[in-house]
């Protein structure tokens, strides 16, 4: 893989981590109101919109390239037809498990006994999903080369200093949540939610992954002899965001739905800009799988978390001057507030710390990933 491939699948990991940050704060603060803390309706319109809004920015990006490559259109729908199978269905199964991990994901924000969920526990758990995606691949790599589209499965077992950096970056981010909430992780009720989320995610970080690296030179943006696999196939991998629509076909739920429509409607121009962000996390994720090793993918993701303890805190700010003033609600980007549905957080001294020490292990880390 060249190096400016690697720069690029490196930034654009970067890009999905910043999206979801973002993605993850405006889910919480829309669950209560938007969504009546129904977290299927959620799941439904992001599961279309997803599918919808990718498949535009596939079109977009289809036209950006082939005006500057010596392939154009044609070329791009050859390679869709000699590489459908099993490549394609790889990445259609991968879309279809991603929008799975959407659902267990809507649920987490759901209160339980009074308490409200905390979002930067959430991204905590979200940011173990690295050494999760590491033992799956040690494992697949065990196991050999040919099954079906994971003909790219490393060959090469990733050396222990990775390993190490990986493991201990995931456990500075779980004491950088310790030192900032006092509790290791949000008290997760839906224990099956989580356990389904992440199997889910592992599943579908390594089809990609793999699937994409199953043809050589299919995946360097960079050589004009041919479209890359991640551009022409990437239509397959959105249209199993489609999924996540099941739910329509239940009687009752499209009954909920309309019931809700007229609330969700008055915040369609917000929900556009949040699926616009949550589109983005797994678009610039795909382009980050096509160059990087699939754990260095993932562990950039997990430096999310501490864009969300940033947010977390400007939120809890925003509730304490609310409590001062009295004030019930308040309306920020589109959203009507609750006070009482807003984080409260103090952060401790000893974040700055674990925050300095999350920010060099993943240095470390990236430094030390294997080539792909």
């Amino acid at each position: 893989m060249s190096g400016a491939m690697s720069s690029l699948a490196l930034s654009a990991a970067v890009a999905g981590s910043i999206c979801l940050a973002l993605m993850l704060i405006f889910d919480r603060l829309m669950m209560s109101d938007c969504y009546r803390d129904d977290p299927d309706h959620a799941w439904v319109i992001s599961a279309a919109g997803g599918a919808g809004l990718g498949l535009a920015a596939v079109a977009i990006t289809w036209a950006a390239a082939s005006v500057r490559a010596d392939w154009g259109i044609p070329e791009l729908l050859d390679a869709i037809a000699r590489h459908a199978v099993p490549q394609g269905l790889a990445l259609w199964l991968a879309g279809a498990l991603n929008v799975q991990v959407l659902r267990h994901y809507l649920r987490l924000f759901l209160p339980h006994n009074g308490v409200e969920p905390d979002e930067t526990a959430i991204a905590m758990w979200l940011s173990a999903l690295p050494v999760f995606v590491m033992c799956g691949a040690f494992a697949l790599g065990l196991a050999g080369a040919g099954w079906g589209a994971l003909h790219g499965l490393p060959s090469q077992v990733p050396s222990a200093a990775f390993v190490a950096s990986v493991i201990a970056c995931v456990l500075a981010i779980v004491g950088f949540e310790w030192s900032s909430s006092g509790r290791v992780a949000y008290r997760a009720q839906r224990v099956g939610d989580l356990a389904m989320l992440i199997l889910s995610a592992v599943a579908s970080t390594l089809l990609v992954s793999y699937s994409l690296r199953s043809v050589p030179g299919s995946g360097d943006p960079l050589d004009a002899s041919q479209p890359p696999l991640a551009l022409a196939l990437q239509p397959f991998y959105w249209l199993g965001f489609v999924a996540g629509l099941r739910p329509l076909l239940k009687v009752a739920f499209r009954r909920r739905l309309a019931h809700n429509w007229p609330r969700i409607r008055l915040f369609l121009p917000i929900i556009l800009v949040v699926e616009l962000i949550g589109m983005g996390v797994y678009f610039f994720e795909f382009w980050g799988l096509s160059g990087v090793d699939p754990t260095t993918v993932h562990l950039i993701t997990a430096a999310h978390v501490l864009l969300v303890f940033v947010l977390s805190y400007g939120l809890a700010e925003l509730r304490r001057a609310m409590e001062l003033r009295g004030a019930r609600r308040i309306r920020l980007c589109g959203l009507r507030l609750k006070v009482n549905r807003l984080p409260n957080r103090i952060p401790r001294v000893s974040s700055h710390f674990w925050l300095l020490m999350v920010a060099g292990l993943l240095l470390l880390a990236v430094m030390l990933r294997p080539e792909v």
